[in-house]
């Protein structure tokens, strides 16, 4: 899996597109990486101007000073191509594993983040690119608090976005350096081939009734409601033709949006569709949308 994603970061930078995002999880069945510095100083080396970023780092398994240090070691190797986005995490099976209670993890993502905003670290660190990843309003509002842009995940509906966004813009202090950032996360797929789109929407489907298992105390019990959840948020996915595509991603960024996070590796989909659909993005929609996802 490491060997696929150091192929696949070469990919996307040779199309053109700006961040690979990474995600923490642990206990997962689908690959998703549980220790980020390492691997993203992999997938940094391995690149020459591709952004990486922990989208999202699950703070409370952390602390600051691991953080920190990781951070500032990843700066020293690739100058400003490092994005730190954190997150409060949300699943109890990572927590107990993690000897975290769930009932701690706001205390313990503001003690992490009062401490990596405190001069001393910043004096060790540099500048720190922060992000948050969230689905909520109060998450929000913390980004806010410390500064931080923002990463809205999948299932914020796109109705929500532009309340979200006035929200963070309102309680954002103002900064006379780099101005922080609005971004929002979708699933994606493009194609011109309405077939291949159906077989994408398939797969994005099944991951979701999977994941949906995280959601519900009593999964097999309560299957209509993880289905339910399932086609909830395969609706909120950017599938389609080029120009589809393309004016769906458009109302975000007109809702506020300034940064795209596309999500198009999910299960079951890997090797010729994959490209296929890279490549329309960056030769079809990139160049539609006046800028870089």
């Amino acid at each position: 899996m490491y060997e696929e994603a150091v192929a696949e970061a070469r990919t996307v930078e040779e199309l053109g597109f700006d961040t690979l995002w990474m995600g923490e999880h642990h206990l997962s069945y689908d690959g998703y990486c549980p220790s980020l510095f390492p691997a993203a100083a992999g997938l940094l080396t391995a690149t020459s101007g591709l952004r990486i970023a922990s989208g999202v780092m699950v703070v409370p398994f952390h602390t600051a000073t691991r953080i920190a240090e990781g951070t500032a070691a990843l700066a020293s190797l690739a100058p400003r191509r490092f994005r730190l986005a954190v997150g409060i995490g949300y699943r109890p099976v990572e927590f107990a594993a993690a000897g975290v209670k769930l009932a701690d993890r706001a205390r313990l993502t503001d003690e992490r983040l009062d401490q990596l905003s405190s001069p001393g670290s910043q004096d060790r660190t540099g500048p720190i690119d922060l992000w948050f990843g969230t689905g909520v309003s109060h998450g929000v509002a913390r980004a806010a608090r410390f500064g931080a842009s923002v990463l809205l995940m999948p299932t914020v509906t796109s109705r929500n976005v532009a309340a979200m966004r006035e929200t963070w813009a309102e309680a954002l202090p103002r900064r006379a350096d780099r101005p922080p950032r609005f971004g929002a996360m979708r699933e994606c797929w493009v194609d011109d081939d309405p077939a291949m789109v159906q077989w994408a929407r398939g797969r994005l489907l099944e991951m979701w009734r999977h994941y949906s298992n995280f959601w519900l105390d009593d999964p097999a019990g309560q299957r209509a409601r993880r289905d339910e959840l399932a086609e909830q948020m395969t609706k909120q996915a950017v599938f389609g033709s080029p120009g589809e595509v393309v004016d769906r991603l458009g109302r975000l960024i007109e809702a506020g949006v300034d940064t795209l996070a596309l999500r198009v590796r999910f299960d079951g989909v890997s090797g010729t569709a994959l490209r296929r659909c890279l490549d329309l993005l960056a030769d079809k929609v990139l160049p539609q949308l006046g800028g870089r996802v």
